[in-house]
């Protein structure tokens, strides 16, 4: 059965919306910045850098007062994108509830209609928010109160940020399979819905479980994609991959285009990414017949492959890596030679980077066009295959690729894009590689 693109939407650290995004990343623009000044208040930070997302006042962008009240950041930035990913497939939404915002996707079959979304780690910043309260709350009052209300340590205890009343939704925020189920609520739909929670691979193999929900005849439309949004007032969630060692060791005041360097000699660890979210509306050929959308790409095959080696770091083998893009590939009919560009993993970490190349040198040599997303956007962890995953669908709709930044010595003889290029791309690997050992990719075809 074939499965196609129809719509696409997205959110990052570039802004809203999947276009927009698009010709920034054509333009090789990036969003980098020091981290805030405050988190130092709270740890001696070795990497000092990031790309936060724009600063969102989410009542102007059309949600209401309850969406915001009960829905963590992160799965609002997925309703954001899926709506978008929903218009841009030319579906009609009827509006069926003002207060709670909630629609009906006209013209298909509701108990058809399916979700698939990843996310790694849900509603953290909901999470941190609250527990900061529940920790600091009170003590931060008695601790005024027997000092008298001195100013010195007012001002000291003011830096501890947190929510102000204990949320009665903090539960439904965090629980990861908030994102998921709250986009079928907001959308109406009766079909199976999917929540993939594997780290940095949670928006590709949503997108494969979209896949599978369409080929075993279980759903005939899947709003698929990936979210994460790391934007708590402290900088822990950053700070957890700091002591971890896997960020970017660049030194504050360091020129920005040496901060974030996938596949060069030079990498040193990923730029940290605030996150955002990704939708692709994946469409069954039959379905599509009744609607007359022209697709953005035909999802030709997916797969995962497990390493079963670490819970942080790939297998050096890469054996089952290398299984995971030969056995795609053969799925979609198609040999290594068939495929034009891959949007690679490409995190910039020391030991991502050497694995991923040498198994693309070996698979395809320099036949195909390589560039890494995250050297524009950073890491943006649960969202970055679905973010990937489109960027993929508009190469082919555009036969244009994105360069890859910063590459200056790379690590391999391949044919990185490091300026924006046209060119024949008929046939896309899209990838992705998890803590844990999750791998997962996908085939994207013109149409």
């Amino acid at each position: 059965m074939r499965v196609f693109v129809t719509g696409v939407g997205m959110v990052s650290p570039l802004g809203i919306g999947a276009e927009h995004n698009w010709q920034r990343m054509l333009n090789g623009e990036t969003n980098i910045h020091p981290i805030p000044s405050d988190w130092y208040n709270f740890s001696n930070f070795t990497s000092h850098y990031y790309s936060p997302l724009p600063d969102f006042d989410f009542s102007e962008l059309h949600f209401t007062r309850n969406e915001i009240t009960q829905k963590d950041p992160a799965t609002l930035l997925a309703n954001l994108s899926s709506h978008e990913a929903l218009v841009n497939a030319e579906f009609d939404l009827e509006q069926i509830s003002k207060k709670n915002n909630q629609y009906k996707v006209n013209a298909t079959d509701e108990q058809r209609l399916g979700i698939a979304f990843g996310t790694a780690a849900g509603g953290l910043d909901s999470y941190l928010a609250n527990i900061g309260l529940h920790v600091f709350g009170n003590v931060k009052k008695e601790v005024l109160r027997l000092s008298n209300n001195n100013s010195e340590i007012e001002s000291c205890l003011n830096s501890l940020q947190f929510a102000k009343r204990f949320s009665p939704f903090t539960v439904s925020k965090v629980i990861t399979n908030t994102i998921a189920a709250a986009t079928g609520i907001k959308y109406s739909t009766k079909g199976p819905v999917r929540s993939v929670t594997q780290a940095c691979s949670s928006g590709t193999t949503a997108i494969v479980q979209g896949w599978e929900l369409i080929q075993s005849g279980a759903a005939d439309l899947v709003i698929a994609g990936g979210a994460e949004c790391y934007n708590d007032a402290y900088g822990a969630v950053m700070r957890s991959f700091d002591v971890a060692g896997a960020l970017t060791k660049a030194k504050a005041g360091s020129p920005v285009d040496k901060i974030n360097q996938p596949f060069d000699e030079n990498r040193n660890g990923f730029l940290f990414s605030q996150g955002g979210s990704g939708t692709l509306i994946l469409e069954s050929e039959a379905h599509l017949e009744h609607r007359k959308v022209r697709p953005l790409a035909e999802l030709k095959a997916c797969m995962e492959t497990f390493d079963a080696h670490s819970i942080m770091i790939p297998d050096p083998e890469g054996a089952q890596i290398e299984r995971l893009i030969k056995s795609v590939i053969a799925n979609a009919k198609l040999e290594p030679e068939n495929i034009d560009y891959v949007n690679t993993h490409g995190t910039s970490t020391i030991a991502n980077d050497k694995t991923e190349s040498e198994i693309l040198d070996k698979i395809f040599g320099k036949n195909a066009a390589l560039n890494s997303t995250k050297s524009l956007l950073g890491h943006t962890f649960g969202a970055c295959g679905a973010i990937e995953a489109i960027v993929s669908a508009l190469s082919i709709r555009d036969q244009e690729l994105h360069p890859s930044l910063n590459l200056e010595n790379p690590i391999a003889d391949l044919d990185f894009v490091t300026e924006r290029r046209k060119q024949k791309v008929d046939h896309v690997l899209s990838h992705s590689f998890a803590f844990g050992g999750h791998n997962s990719g996908i085939i994207l075809g013109k149409v």
